[in-house]
């Protein structure tokens, strides 16, 4: 049964994009919708359930930098999957691969346990534009790959799976597409993932709150673009943009997101785009 959208939910899901981090993470909180998504992405793996994992923060050690999940769920076989929307491609991608998944090892298994009590992972970053420029939908790699011999592969239960809404090669799920087509703007009238994923959007926008949220988030993105666009330009305007980076940090912190959460999200986002030192200026006001 199809549904056809009005053009006032069109002008909503033309402000509330799914690709907002605080939209993405609020639907992907309803089970349904993030159950759907992963079996969209990962439809050889015939899950049937999932439940939600602690994620309030993950970190190898106690002075380590931490990371905080977009979305961290296990399924009914005790696989774990962490889900990142990203904003960007970072410059140091497979570094970041890297250190996402030894911070979900060292979290995920206790001291006295065997290497072998290491739980299978997938860790899934979706894109906006394609990360490596060669066309295809979805990008995966397992293991560790040799030099000497195609095809050899050290099997060790990781799994990383990069998905590009702009690619035209390989095969995704229909419902991976329909999350594609959203991504891109393009609205769907039918009964289909698509329309449950856009009924939850504008479910967002009837809060206040949330959509504040939503609007700081997009703030802290283009004046970061801002900055780095002066960088070397105009020292003047380029201030005025740390001035106003620094208002919306304020703003995080009258929404009730903590001191802790709103740094370690920062140096989690920005990392690959601004220096520590230019983020711990910017974190400054917290302190005041």
């Amino acid at each position: 049964m199809s549904h056809k959208l009005s053009n006032h939910e069109k002008d909503i899901l033309k402000r509330v994009k799914i690709t907002n981090d605080a939209v993405f993470k609020w639907i992907m909180e309803q089970k349904d919708n993030c159950l759907k998504l992963i079996q969209a992405i990962l439809p050889e793996l015939n899950i049937k359930s999932i439940e939600f994992h602690a994620q309030d923060k993950l970190q190898e050690y106690e002075k380590s930098k931490s990371i905080i999940a977009d979305v961290l769920a296990k399924d009914d076989k005790g696989r774990l999957y962490d889900i990142e929307m990203q904003q960007t491609v970072p410059i140091k991608l497979g570094k970041r691969f890297r250190y996402y998944q030894s911070v979900f090892d060292v979290s995920n298994i206790r001291p006295g346990k065997r290497y072998s009590d290491l739980i299978e992972t997938y860790i899934i970053f979706i894109f906006k534009t394609d990360p490596f420029k060669y066309g295809y939908r979805k990008y995966t790699s397992k293991g560790i790959a040799f030099n000497e011999v195609d095809g050899l592969l050290l099997q060790n239960d990781t799994h990383l799976v990069m998905l590009n809404p702009t690619g035209t090669k390989g095969d995704v799920t229909p419902e991976m597409q329909q999350f594609f087509d959203l991504e891109l703007g393009v609205l769907s009238d039918e009964d289909n993932y698509a329309s449950q994923l856009q009924e939850s959007m504008i479910d967002f926008s009837k809060d206040p709150e949330r959509v504040k949220q939503m609007m700081t988030f997009e703030d802290k993105l283009n004046d970061v673009a801002a900055v780095k666009e002066q960088e070397g330009e105009n020292k003047g305007r380029k201030q005025d943009s740390i001035k106003r980076l620094k208002s919306t940090i304020v703003m995080l912190k009258d929404l009730g997101i903590s001191n802790e959460k709103i740094r370690s999200r920062m140096h989690q986002e920005y990392s690959d785009i601004l220096s520590n030192e230019e983020i711990d200026e910017y974190l400054a006001v917290l302190d005041k």
